[in-house]
């Protein structure tokens, strides 16, 4: 689980700096592996993504 963790914390940094540097396609592109990557989290949790 922390593996995945660490993955989302990176993805979330790279869509703030790429978002604060204007590049919002490169953000929204981001934006599919942290899905992914939430509902897992979730699921190795034991709980529904809302």
């Amino acid at each position: 689980m922390k593996n995945y963790e660490h993955a989302l914390s990176l993805l979330e940094e790279a869509t703030r700096i790429m978002l604060a540097v204007g590049d919002t396609l490169v953000a929204a592109h981001i934006a599919t592996p942290i899905d992914v990557i939430e509902t897992r989290l979730y699921a190795l949790r034991g709980m529904q993504k809302p």
